[in-house]
């Protein structure tokens, strides 16, 4: 089962804003309902005192006739005291009949209690807020005048309302910030960690120089170390191989000069024309064999690029030397080969030994998989931004698409092909070209058949 890759930005955001996002609906929730009670405290005193008022008009006679003094220009004024809110009063006797007001319902609290008493109500449909005060008869203190006030909710649910909003937005707006600053300030402290992805993606398979520890944070230098040390191991095992490939090639060349030198001279003296076929045909697998050590020599030499030693070099003397070098392999399956000079000296810094090898090997290759009695053309360019290119088109069979990636592994050829090669080609010419910094591709030819190799120098005109 695949595994998904964790992200420790992601990490990092989930376990900060989590906690942080909580915080603020936390502190959101407490502010509110901190708010709604200060504002029902504010709107409850106010019901109350609107309560006092209404028991201040009422009236107890001496000889204890009790009576209602609310005119209507008073009833208006309390009403239009709460302009979104529907008001109702109701005054009741000592026996509990209706003295005075509308008729809601009675608070259920204990009639004996002496602070004023504030309690919801349902009236109409409607949830109403209720507040009680009790008026005691002088003389007769066990009987109790009930007033009570009660307001419709409108009010107070408007300044809850816009207490919630003006506390939701700012917690808004801080968890925004809170979301850029901390996302700001994580990808900035993982900015060591992609410099040291960097340092390492940014690389050719073909460097493994330790990685610059200096730019890992303290706690990736764990990592940065573990890297190094796989580079160098990696970089030893390689220098191990590549001496074992120079030094069997070396121990090759002797033997097979001498072989391919002694079956010569017996060929020239053969008599019969099987032995001079058979001879012949070992010929022709010494002098293969001697090819693949020279290109294994080759190959060995380029990759220490430490010891390479750049100067200048005109790659069109160079490449000039190097197709007139191959007329002979060409007229053996009398192909032309075409070469155009750049119109000006296409000057770069390279190595000029290896350089010869990558113009040997292209155009030899051409050669090889070009069609007989074909065309083989070599063309040095010279960009407008002074970089310099090499082209080499033949009109064989060409490469497919799905295998263009791979003819530049070593020893690897494409199959169905029926001409003899070691596989290392292209190898060559693409480690050659890795370390002069150059561009390597692999394309159809223009006129949609064959092969065209470029590779691109970053030149130095002069």
């Amino acid at each position: 089962m695949k595994q998904h890759s964790r992200s420790i930005k992601a990490d990092l955001l989930k376990w900060l804003l989590l906690p942080l996002c909580s915080l603020c609906l936390i502190s959101t929730a407490v502010a509110y309902f901190l708010a709604s009670h200060f504002a029902n405290d504010s709107y409850d005193r106010n019901l109350i005192n609107t309560a006092d008022s209404v028991a201040g008009r009422v009236r107890i006679s001496n000889d204890g006739n009790i009576s209602l003094d609310l005119p209507p220009a008073a009833l208006e004024i309390l009403r239009h005291s709460h302009p979104k809110d529907k008001f109702y009063y109701q005054v009741l006797n000592p026996d509990g009949s209706k003295l005075g007001g509308d008729q809601i319902p009675s608070v259920l609290e204990p009639s004996d209690s002496s602070v004023p008493i504030i309690s919801y109500v349902q009236y109409a449909g409607q949830t109403l807020r209720l507040a009680r005060i009790r008026i005691p008869i002088h003389d007769h203190p066990e009987k109790i005048i009930l007033v009570e006030a009660a307001e419709t909710l409108n009010s107070r649910n408007d300044l809850t309302s816009h207490i919630l909003i003006s506390i939701l937005i700012p917690q808004i707006l801080l968890i925004l910030f809170g979301i850029i600053a901390v996302s700001f300030g994580i990808a900035k402290g993982l900015r060591p960690l992609a410099d040291l992805r960097s340092a390492v993606v940014e690389r050719s398979r073909s460097d493994l120089r330790p990685i610059d520890e200096s730019i890992a944070p303290i706690e990736a230098q764990p990592l940065a170390n573990s890297i190094n040390d796989l580079l160098g191991r990696l970089r030893a095992d390689i220098e191990a191989q590549r001496r074992f490939v120079a030094n069997a090639a070396h121990q090759l060349q002797t033997p097979l000069a001498g072989i391919q030198t002694y079956t010569e001279i017996v060929e020239r003296t053969a008599e019969s024309e099987s032995s001079k076929n058979l001879l012949q045909q070992i010929l022709k697998g010494v002098g293969r064999m001697s090819h693949l050590v020279k290109q294994l020599l080759v190959l060995a030499k380029s990759e220490p690029r430490d010891s390479f030693v750049f100067e200048k070099v005109d790659l069109n003397v160079l490449v000039s030397d190097g197709v007139s070098d191959l007329i002979p392999k060409a007229l053996e399956k009398n192909i032309e080969l075409e070469f155009t000079e750049a119109d000006q000296a296409a000057v770069l810094m390279g190595e000029p030994v290896n350089l010869k090898e990558l113009v040997a090997n292209l155009v030899e290759n051409a050669i090889i998989y070009g069609n007989r009695d074909g065309l083989v053309s070599i063309r040095v360019l010279v960009n407008s931004d002074n970089s310099i290119a090499l082209e080499v088109e033949d009109d064989g069979p060409g490469i497919p698409d799905d295998e263009r990636e791979k003819v530049v592994e070593r020893f690897y050829r494409v199959l169905g092909t029926q001409v003899e090669g070691s596989g290392l080609g292209l190898a060559i010419v693409k480690e050659i070209a890795d370390a002069h910094g150059a561009e390597f591709s692999l394309l159809p030819g223009r006129s949609g058949k064959g092969t065209l190799v470029t590779i691109v120098f970053s030149g130095s005109k002069k």
